[in-house]
């Protein structure tokens, strides 16, 4: 369980790469807000809760390209950017060793309230988080 939410952390403080076939362009203005986890779908399909430690986790776009995040109460910082050519949102961070320094993910969907994600977790295994604008 402890290796699963080390993941969805990993994934939470790295999300976003680039939007499915069909979708505008990113809109830096709905994606510039604090977001937490409400759910997390594994590669086989189920959907679980977020887990109570992540209660008060939460991850923060900036429009100025700056991304934090809190997991247990660590603040991590790094930074964002978008590669429209590819679609492409990549997040890196140097700070902190027990994270990637560098993480790409796949936007599924954004709203003003919803953010819908999917990435690669530590194993190689494909997830995909729900988040909600806080």
């Amino acid at each position: 369980m402890l290796l699963r939410i080390y993941l969805i952390i990993i994934l939470l403080f790295t999300s976003i790469t680039a939007f499915s076939q069909g979708q505008t362009p990113l809109n830096k203005e709905l994606l510039c807000k604090t977001w937490k986890l409400e759910k997390y779908k594994e590669a086989d399909g189920k959907i679980y809760p977020a887990p109570a430690e992540m209660k008060n986790d939460y991850l923060k776009y900036n429009c100025d390209g700056t991304i934090e995040s809190t997991e247990q109460g660590e603040l991590i910082k790094g930074k964002w950017t978008y590669n429209a050519a590819t679609a492409t949102i990549t997040t890196t961070q140097s700070a902190n060793k027990n994270y990637p320094a560098k993480v790409e993910t796949k936007i599924i969907k954004l709203t003003e309230t919803e953010l819908v994600v999917e990435g690669k977790d530590a194993g190689d295994e494909t997830l995909v988080m729900y988040m909600k604008s806080k």
